[in-house]
């Protein structure tokens, strides 16, 4: 029954099953960004990598979309 009003929820709400694909490699980093970062996946993040990402959201500031969809 709730899985049941789940699926008439999503339906209502346009909620569509496929998945979105985003090729990271398209995303351009603009050379004025200079928050936090890594090249080529997220195994590069460290604990001082997060400590960063704290320290640049506590001051207002947004992680890339690039880095953001990885992170997703």
């Amino acid at each position: 029954m709730k899985e049941h009003r789940l699926r008439e929820l999503q339906k209502c709400l346009g909620y569509a099953e496929e998945k979105v694909v985003i090729n990271v490699d398209d995303i351009n980093v603009e050379k004025s960004y200079t928050g936090p970062s890594f090249e080529k996946n997220t195994d590069e993040i460290t604990p001082e990598w997060c400590v960063s990402l704290m320290q640049w959201q506590k001051d207002r500031k947004i992680l890339h979309k690039k880095y953001t969809v990885m992170l997703i």
